[in-house]
């Protein structure tokens, strides 16, 4: 018996060690200089010294006096909002119909894998180029009416910016969803046809229940990515971003980015209590919406 239990638990052990090691590599051990820093502040003549929480108040203080926190978290959660009803909610609508062959479900696939061909950077030129100056012209030549660049104007920015990375995200999540709609056997769904089923019920209670738990991947990565998702802002606007279009994922990129040229490590360590803050926040909401969707979601049965 000792023998038998022994095994086992070599057993367990071998399936949970490797997770661990890479816990411990890629997290732990790269991170362990930016956790120090979350716990240190930086002077040119004393150099590190510990000084507590100190970096942490300091978020909540907001320095910059531009609302940067309060606008990266009010960005943050409005891109994750909308990625959620378009991006997921989208996608699978999508999905079903080029699943179920309908008209022109082939020309819908070309068009939407198209971001996922064509460099970011080229699809931001091309993008700016047709909304800066492509339909600024076309408006004078219809209307005689000189219009201003679309992204120059502040109502119009954060909405074309966000527009656009919905759309860059867009067909990763329909490619996946037809993938594995496209697993569902196609007994299950004639039996249905036979019984008279419409193709919005066959969306609800057959497509839907088998494809959940690739809905579950989705929505929990969705989640972990609210504060590192920074919405191609960078690649539109380097580092002359108004504070009020902020994200946490282009702040931290951007501070980062510019310290790490200059070795600020004054801003490293107010970055690095930010990351850690973010982090305590996202892990226990992202397994708790896991959870939550496993425990009441459709069961394939």
């Amino acid at each position: 018996m000792k023998k038998k239990s022994l095994k086992k638990q070599l057993f367990y052990l071998s399936l949970v060690g490797l997770p661990f090691i890479q816990f411990l590599l890629f997290y732990c051990f790269v991170n362990f200089k930016s956790i120090l820093f979350a716990f240190q502040s930086y002077d040119v003549v004393e150099g590190f010294a510990f000084n507590g929480f100190e970096n942490f108040k300091q978020i909540f203080i907001d320095p910059t006096g531009k609302n940067t926190m309060k606008y990266s978290l009010q960005n943050s959660l409005v891109l994750y909002l909308w990625t959620l009803l378009f991006g997921t909610g989208g996608a699978i609508l999508f999905s079903n119909y080029i699943y179920k062959k309908f008209f022109g479900s082939k020309l819908f696939q070309i068009f939407l894998f198209l971001p996922n061909i064509i460099s970011g950077v080229v699809m931001v030129t091309v993008y700016k180029f047709i909304l800066d100056q492509g339909i600024p012209l076309l408006w004078r030549e219809i209307f005689g009416v000189q219009l201003e660049p679309l992204l120059s104007q502040k109502s119009l920015k954060f909405g074309l910016v966000l527009g656009f990375s919905l759309f860059m995200g867009f067909g990763t999540n329909v490619l996946m969803y037809t993938s594995t709609m496209s697993g569902i056997s196609p007994s299950v769904v004639e039996s249905a046809e036979l019984d008279g089923i419409t193709p919005f019920k066959e969306l609800i209670y057959i497509t839907l229940p088998m494809i959940f738990p690739t809905f579950v991947t989705f929505i929990t990565v969705g989640v972990a990515t609210i504060f590192t998702n920074q919405m191609s802002l960078y690649t539109f606007y380097g580092a002359d971003v108004p504070s009020d279009m902020y994200t946490f994922g282009y702040l931290l990129y951007k501070e980062v980015k510019q310290a790490t040229v200059i070795m600020d490590y004054e801003t490293f360590t107010y970055m690095s209590a930010l990351g850690i803050l973010l982090t305590i926040i996202a892990v226990p909401l992202t397994l708790g919406i896991k959870k939550f969707l496993e425990k009441f979601g459709p069961s394939v049965d």
